[in-house]
């Protein structure tokens, strides 16, 4: 089972109760430090209370049962994501995130310009070093990724990234973002 949560506590709690039944399950501390009034709000924390808990999270239980998650690129600071993705590559631990989810009017694009001046959200995560030689990401969605940047994903992968990328037809549908 592949589970995340904004909560370190839950993140414990479905571990422990997956060692006591015995199901593998791979749980994702989701930081989010920055408010988006569209994306879950009320849950985001501080830059260092989200750099701490998946740090602890990966020294407890190692790369076998946690990855480093920022929920999306707008909902993350580059400092936060860039120490995250940092701790995930040094523990060997997938770092994941989504992009590319959405391109309407007031979008997933148009925001991450307002922040970072840049529509381009893989531009972000490589300036960010995400895909740093060694790293190990999983980037959800991805259907508004243009030709460019995934050219840019290509060059990380030949210099010693792994990258997935994981198509999400029925979330996808159910934010009419695309098909």
């Amino acid at each position: 089972v592949i589970y995340g949560t904004s909560s370190v506590e839950l993140t414990e709690i479905i571990l422990e109760v997956a060692e006591k039944i015995g199901l593998r399950v791979l749980a994702g501390y989701v930081c989010m430090d920055q408010n988006i009034e569209s994306i879950c709000p009320g849950l985001q924390t501080s830059s260092e209370e989200a750099v701490r808990s998946t740090r602890g999270l990966l020294e407890k239980y190692g790369k076998e049962k946690i990855f480093a998650c920022d929920r999306f690129p707008i909902a993350v600071g580059s400092h936060t994501r860039q120490q995250i993705s940092n701790d995930a590559r040094e523990h060997g631990a997938l770092f994941e995130t989504h992009v590319d989810e959405a391109d309407g009017k007031d979008g997933e694009k148009d925001i991450h310009e307002k922040i970072y001046g840049t529509r381009s959200i893989i531009g972000t995560l490589d300036a960010d070093g995400v895909f740093a030689s060694g790293s190990r990401v999983g980037l959800a969605h991805g259907i508004h990724t243009n030709d460019e940047e995934m050219q840019l994903i290509a060059r990380r992968i030949q210099d010693g990234c792994k990258v997935f990328i994981r198509a999400c037809p029925n979330s996808n549908a159910q934010l009419a973002s695309h098909f």
